[in-house]
């Protein structure tokens, strides 16, 4: 307590308050607990009781609530449900807590909570308190004196007194008061009011007496509540006002509270006491003190705007220091510690109104234009044009003082008043503003304190600058408007006559193109016809199976190309209508035959079993046999280039009802996906799946067939599931007359030459030692056999298909090179790439990228995969063998360097101690090792990883996550840092400052170079 006192002296010396006049008002800290009630508790009551163990007791309509510390617990009464509501509990000495419960009916029943039973009692009907008083007269009261003696103050029947524990009751008082409120006094005498006197009752010989009106008490006004202060003195509450009795000397002081409207009754039914003679009540949103000099003084809240229900004290116990608790309108209890409290200048703020809405009583809602921060420093924000009204007073209790006011930043001077209350108005304009107001001393002069009051003036929105911006920028934005749609307009006119003249361009293009066709066709057919008379020449001659087989080669090829070149012009004539049709006499089934037998000896090399159903007619028709063949040709070579080794191919020929030929492909090869069916006969468009990359295509096959059977009056369809193989059947009407066209000839044919394919076969690699070992890695069998053919020479060579079979073979004869094509079924190069360089195994083997990709973008994501080389189609086979020998001379060279090294440090070079480090030390590590072995071309993911005794992925993941590169990075970064180094010392060159810092490549290290640091190497040496 002496060090509350302290901390309050302490606090009063700094704000120089020590005087009465200035100590009326007080900062409340902000709250130490808040309660917001579960669902269905309405905190909203008149009451906050207190017992012995310092819990709360509140009567709500939903039950009686306790809550015990920061636990909540609400009592119900079992015998009655429906009626839960409750008057002011009142806690016993014997801990028990008495309650009134109220029904709906009026009538009133006496209830308890006993401390060892913790649930609702009530007290039964039998006993003769129930019986001749409570049963017939509502009670309207509860009290216990200091010797434990329950009072009920009847309706207009007097007081009773009764024994908690036998139930005994006496009628002390039988005549008909009714009692408001009532006290005892320390001298044991029984105060007690009803709406207009104040009585006094002497409980040992049980005579009551009226009190006569002292000079002063009110004669007119209503009595709401009483109290008896520790000196004896009565603390009466009225309306607007509360007074002081001594009752020995008749004595009467009236204080006047402050209202904050006139015509309004302010009153309080709950004296508080803190047990050290200071009584607390609340009005309004004020909660008032009464200190036990009795001065009266007003405490201040943060949100002054919150109306206040009714309040609870704890007195202070032990450390424990006294407490308020405030039930709010807003149905929530906050704790306050009372020995918190900090003066702050007398400026007692009644109301604050805004455009006739009142902030400070409005009980609909918690208004946050006017609070007090964490100082007391009160503030008011509002609108440009609001009609601000302020009423104040000088002090809590309302008396005749001077003072005065001032608009920092409105009015020129100060404004004086001698009165109990005030009033200011203003309009302002937007800014900031302080209202001042100071009270004058007691002997003349002004007190230094000033209270403060800042306004906050906020303009109209269409005078902010974000407004006036916003209004700019939407002019601005329709000036735009306007102007981009009429440029628009004439950029739509200019369109439309480029148009028009595009559309004559392509005209012109368009007969260009036919006549292009036309010409082109022209100069190509002229030289692959002597291309084939000079093969044939070639093939009279003596040739060995090596000449044979390339002059075989040759033709085959010639014939190919020739093929397309067909196909080609004669699309082009069905786009200008002038490819016509050349009707022939004959049977359509048997030609059908004779067209497919050579496809039989084609399939034969590939184990593929061709079979051929064919339903001969008696009767000829007219058709064209040369478009007949090459819809034949186009359907049998997709069926035989798609099905797989030991597959099946069944085609069958007839004829319908209709006269119509009907021809059915069908295949066992992959199928197509349901999506890709609709699209197939498009021109140039190819399925993009990994099972039909195996074979290229022009993409024109397909649509050649589909435009011919139109021309010919007929169509072609496709039924094909995944994985199940395709049909493609062709329909074509045959006439048995001839129509208009002249019949040029009889059926007769040769057919057109087959395209075969060599067999793809992976020759053992030779036992000798001195020949390196390539394994080729390609999925066009053509260029894959050449390759073979031409690397023999001079090493042992393996061939793959596929990226899949090519790992296989990897990881079976780890070869010492690696060239592969990266566009490939089931598994493509860059894939390839990862699955070796991530296998111990196979990392180290050089690898050659061959690819038709030959973009930047390209090129960068094969040398990051780890490609040692990336050749772009089409290639000279000399920069191939080029390429080949230096990687596998480059590779032993690497390996001797690795080997010498070893040799003499093998700690330094081959170290794996998993030896953990702090984080800050693992880079500066990784750094100091690759500055050691920088000109090793050794130092690579694989050997970084093993020195820090991790994996490559766990490597790769920590110094992503410390440096956000990757491991490749990381080293590229400690290389170019020190060759950047090496370059500003000078007395070496770009290359061989590569070399120095691990590059091979000095265009890759200058690309590199740049990249990092943004300027080339060379020019640090100019």
């Amino acid at each position: 307590m002496n060090e509350r006192i302290l901390v309050w002296l302490l606090g009063l010396l700094s704000c120089g308050l020590l005087s009465s006049s200035n100590g009326q008002q007080w900062m409340l800290p902000p709250p130490t607990w808040q309660l917001t009630p579960p669902a269905g508790i309405n905190l909203m009551t008149d009451y906050i009781s207190l017992d012995r163990r310092q819990q709360l007791w509140l009567p709500t309509n939903q039950g009686l609530v306790r809550i015990k510390g920061q636990n909540l617990r609400v009592f119900h009464a079992d015998w009655q449900p429906k009626e839960d509501a409750y008057g002011r509990p009142i806690p016993t000495p014997d801990g028990r807590i008495w309650v009134e419960q109220q029904t709906e009916g009026g009538t009133s029943q006496l209830a308890f909570i006993d401390s060892d039973q913790q649930r609702l009692n009530r007290v039964a009907d039998t006993t003769r308190l129930v019986r001749e008083f409570l049963s017939r007269y509502p009670f309207r009261l509860l009290y216990s004196d200091r010797q434990g003696q329950l009072w009920i103050a009847l309706q207009k029947q007097g007081l009773l007194r009764v024994n908690p524990q036998s139930l005994t009751v006496e009628h002390i008082v039988s005549d008909p008061i009714q009692v408001e409120d009532m006290v005892e006094a320390p001298n044991g005498r029984i105060w007690f009011i009803s709406t207009t006197n104040l009585y006094s009752l002497d409980p040992i010989n049980r005579q009551t007496q009226l009190y006569q009106r002292a000079a002063g008490l009110p004669t007119t006004n209503r009595f709401q509540a009483i109290h008896v202060r520790d000196n004896g003195e009565l603390l009466l509450s009225f309306f607007n006002e509360i007074g002081l009795l001594a009752p020995s000397t008749g004595q009467f002081r009236r204080i006047l509270l402050p209202r904050p409207m006139l015509q309004e009754n302010l009153w309080t039914g709950t004296l508080e006491s803190d047990g050290v003679g200071n009584h607390y009540f609340s009005v309004g949103t004020m909660v008032l003190r009464l200190t036990k000099e009795g001065e009266l003084q007003r405490l201040e809240f943060a949100h002054p705007t919150e109306k206040i229900i009714s309040i609870g004290v704890s007195p202070g116990q032990g450390k424990r220091p006294p407490r308020l608790w405030v039930n709010t309108i807003r149905r929530a209890l906050y704790e306050y510690d009372l020995s918190r409290l900090r003066p702050i200048p007398p400026f007692n703020i009644l109301d604050v109104s805004i455009n006739g809405t009142r902030l400070l009583e409005n009980e609909h809602h918690l208004d946050e234009r006017f609070v007090r921060d964490t100082t007391g420093q009160p503030m008011l924000r509002v609108q440009e044009q609001d009609f601000i009204r302020i009423r104040f007073a000088p002090s809590a209790e309302l008396r005749s003082t001077l003072y005065r006011f001032k608009l920092d930043g409105y009015d020129r001077q100060w404004t004086a008043y001698r009165d109990m209350a005030g009033q200011a108005t203003y309009q302002l304009p937007a800014g900031e503003y302080t209202f001042l107001f100071n009270q004058a001393k007691a002997h003349g002069g002004w007190y230094p304190q000033v209270a403060r009051l800042l306004i906050r003036v906020k303009p109209l929105f269409w005078k902010t600058n974000w407004f006036l911006i916003s209004t700019t920028i939407v002019l601005l934005g329709v000036l735009i408007g306007l102007f981009r749609i009429r440029q628009r307009r004439r950029n739509l006119q200019r369109a439309l006559a480029q148009q028009e003249n595009e559309a004559r361009n392509l005209k012109q293009l368009d007969e260009l193109k036919g006549r292009f066709f036309a010409n082109i066709t022209h100069e190509l057919r002229t030289p692959l016809t002597l291309l084939l008379n000079a093969n044939e020449q070639l093939a009279q001659q003596a040739l060995d199976e090596q000449g044979k087989q390339q002059v075989n080669e040759i033709n085959r090829h010639a014939d190919h190309l020739l093929k397309l070149i067909t196909q080609v012009l004669d699309m082009a004539r069905l786009d200008d209508g002038k490819l016509d049709l050349k009707l022939s006499l004959g049977n359509p089934v048997e030609f059908t035959q004779q067209v497919i037998q050579p496809f039989i000896g084609l399939a034969l090399t590939k184990r593929i079993q061709l079979t051929v159903q064919a339903d001969l007619p008696d009767t000829t028709y007219y058709f064209d046999p040369q478009k007949l063949e090459a819809i034949l040709h186009n359907l049998l070579s997709n069926a035989i280039k798609f099905t797989p080794d030991t597959g099946t191919i069944r085609v069958s020929a007839r004829l319908d009802d209709a006269h119509q030929l009907v021809l059915m492909v069908q295949d066992s090869g992959p199928g197509i996906p349901p999506a890709e069916q609709t699209r197939i006969f498009e021109r140039f468009y190819q399925v993009d799946a990994p099972a039909t990359r195996t074979q290229s295509g022009t993409g024109i096959g397909l649509a050649y067939v589909r435009e011919l059977a139109e021309l010919m009056g007929g169509n072609v369809s496709v039924t094909s599931l995944p994985s199940q193989g395709s049909t493609f059947t062709v329909r074509l009407p045959l006439a048995s007359v001839l129509p208009s066209t002249e019949v040029l000839s009889q059926v007769h044919t040769t057919p057109l030459t087959m395209e075969t394919e060599p067999p793809s076969q992976s020759p053992t690699p030779s036992a000798t030692p001195q020949r390196p070992v390539l394994l080729v890695v390609e999925d066009n069998a053509e260029l894959r056999s050449y390759l073979v053919s031409q690397l023999s020479t001079h090493y042992e060579v393996l061939v793959a298909g596929d990226g899949r079979v090519g790992l296989q073979q990897a990881l079976q004869h780890i070869p010492d090179l690696i060239v592969s094509d990266v566009m490939m079924p089931h598994m493509d190069g860059f894939a390839l790439i990862g699955a070796l360089k991530a296998d111990l195994r196979t990392s180290h083997i050089p690898i050659i990228l061959l690819t038709a990709r030959s973009s930047h973008d390209s090129l960068l994501q094969g040398l990051e995969m780890g490609a040692d080389v990336y050749l772009s189609k089409p290639f000279r086979l000399a920069q191939l063998k080029l390429y080949i020998r230096n990687a596998i001379q480059n590779r032993r060279a690497w390996q001797a360097i690795l080997l010498d090294s070893a040799k003499r440090s093998p700690t330094e070079t081959l170290r794996t101690d998993p030896v953990p480090e702090k984080e800050q030390r693992f880079l500066a590590r990784l750094t100091h090792l690759l500055l050691q072995h920088i000109q090793d071309e050794q130092v690579d993911v694989d050997w970084l990883a093993a020195q820090a005794a991790m994996s490559r992925s766990q490597l790769h993941r920590k110094l992503a996550a410390l440096t956000g590169q990757t491991t490749t990075a990381f080293i590229h970064s400690v290389r170019l840092a020190k060759a950047d180094e090496l370059l500003r010392a000078g007395g070496s060159n770009v290359a061989e400052v590569a070399q120095l810092v691990g590059y091979n490549s000095q265009s890759y290290f200058t690309k590199l170079f740049h990249e990092r640091f943004g300027y080339l190497p060379t020019q640090l040496k100019e």
